[in-house]
């Protein structure tokens, strides 16, 4: 423990000697660094690191993380891809923290859109890299499988708080409302969003359940419930 300690204090002398809040290279890595491990050092879940998890995401979003590199002709393919993956980790520890807190997650959604990263191994390509080379397989596992695989986690866990939302709006009108429209309008949205969070969750339980512990389960979440809870974020 005071080997951990020592060491925090060492991370948390870099980020004020490189003024962290005013961004740079290597900040947003650091940050996520140090959250982390203030985050294991934690027992219990902490108000603290949730609001330094927001302090993180205001700095990414002034850095610009929370848009396509696509948007940013000056960035390589490398360093493009390089920030999907930590938008994918910023975004998946901001929703973490904010569930476990039972508090709002800090990023807007409809302000990003910042594509997942792809399912590469390290070696696949460098800083001299001209081009991205293709996905590999999303049941192959490689360096970023796993960030890919919160990230997606992340957005579905989303979705299903929008439909918790519209089912604790709706419900307060279920047989209240004087004209029987609005009351059958209100029960035909109660039960679409019931539905929709008992379809997402099953799906989960389903893609949790691995046969093989050296072959992830994740190409159904990634390729079916992924692009669905895309399309309906982004509707």
């Amino acid at each position: 423990m005071p080997k951990i300690l020592a060491y925090r204090g060492k991370v948390v002398q870099c980020l004020i000697q490189a003024q962290f809040a005013k961004g740079g290279p290597d900040i947003m890595e650091t940050l996520v660094h140090y959250i982390v491990i203030e985050n294991n050092l934690n027992k219990d879940s902490n108000v603290r690191v949730w609001l330094l998890m927001g302090n993180i995401v205001q700095i990414a979003i002034r850095m610009g993380y929370h848009r396509d590199p696509q948007h940013f002709k000056s960035l390589s393919p490398y360093q493009g891809e390089m920030r999907r993956r930590m938008w994918a980790m910023v975004y998946s520890l901001d929703t973490g923290f904010a569930t476990q807190m039972g508090l709002p997650s800090s990023i807007k959604h409809s302000l990003s859109d910042t594509r997942p990263p792809r399912n590469l191994q390290n070696h696949d390509f460098d800083a001299s890299s001209t081009e991205l080379p293709p996905a590999r397989s999303i049941d192959e596992l490689t360096s970023s499988t796993v960030i890919i695989a919160k990230f997606h986690i992340a957005r579905i866990n989303f979705y299903m708080h929008y439909q918790r939302a519209r089912i604790l709006i709706n419900w307060k009108f279920l047989g209240t409302s004087k004209d029987p429209a609005d009351s059958d309008q209100s029960w035909s949205i109660v039960i679409e969003a019931a539905l929709e969070i008992l379809q997402l969750q099953h799906l989960m339980a389903e893609e949790s359940e691995v046969s093989d512990a050296s072959r992830p389960t994740v190409s159904h979440v990634f390729s079916s419930s992924a692009a669905e809870t895309n399309c309906h974020l982004n509707s």
